[in-house]
């Protein structure tokens, strides 16, 4: 498959809207030490590239007909037979759904994507993951991720060690935390948040609709309150119906 330069800057693409490709807090991006760790979403553009972005479009084998676009500093490829290798600003688009990264191998044979560093992907149901690496399924929906982070519904972020990513609709992140909280000031800088729940497992359930914590503490303005074994919260990502 050959490749194709285009001279236009390109901007990340979201669901609706452009997404900011520096990503430095005010998204829940971890866990360390049992503390929430932050990354900046800077609210300027992405600045344009000094060269111009490379773009190839793949089908795999195990997709079938579908098809992959990658959008790249640099993209190799061998030949169709072999993997794609992406790096610097990475964009790829798989059906529905897009990530992005610094570095990005897809192997259209075993249909396993691998990204690292500075992964951010863009679910069809609205939610924004954020990971420090990554290896899933070509559609995206099973799969690992470490230094795990998750924006629900605009406000409720979600994070942890690990993640394992199940198109099941069962999302399991190991060494946990979840608030509803802001943890950003006006002036960027990071804060505490009223409350989070900690816990050593997390599951994120979207087919009972329901957040579960396994072996949890809840905080108060970082002092722990309360321990249970086990509760669970409503998902924030699920529309509650009416009557």
């Amino acid at each position: 498959m050959g490749l194709r330069q285009s001279g236009e800057s390109h901007q990340p693409v979201g669901r609706g809207e452009s997404m900011p490709r520096s990503l430095r807090g005010r998204i829940l991006m971890g866990v360390s030490r049992g503390l929430i760790a932050t990354m900046i979403l800077t609210s300027g553009g992405i600045a344009t590239a000094a060269t111009a972005l490379q773009e190839i479009t793949v089908t795999g084998s195990a997709k079938g007909e579908e098809n992959v676009l990658f959008s790249a500093d640099r993209i190799h490829r061998e030949n169709e037979a072999s993997p794609v290798y992406a790096e610097g600003n990475v964009r790829a688009f798989f059906g529905t759904q897009s990530l992005l990264a610094d570095k990005v191998i897809y192997n259209p044979d075993t249909d396993i994507v691998t990204a690292t560093g500075n992964v951010v992907i863009y679910d069809e149901d609205g939610q924004t993951y954020f990971a420090e690496s990554v290896e899933l399924t070509g559609d995206l929906k099973d799969g690992v991720a470490s230094n795990f982070g998750a924006l629900i519904e605009k406000q409720n972020r979600l994070v942890g060690s690990t993640v394992v990513r199940r198109s099941s609709g069962v999302n399991t992140v190991e060494n946990g935390a979840f608030t509803a909280c802001e943890v950003c000031r006006e002036d960027g800088s990071t804060k505490r948040p009223t409350w989070q729940v900690k816990a050593v497992r997390v599951t994120q359930d979207k087919n009972t609709k329901t957040i579960r914590f396994h072996h949890a503490t809840i905080e108060a303005l970082g002092i722990p309150i309360m321990y249970t074994p086990y509760f669970q919260y409503p998902d924030p990502s699920v529309k509650r119906k009416s009557g």
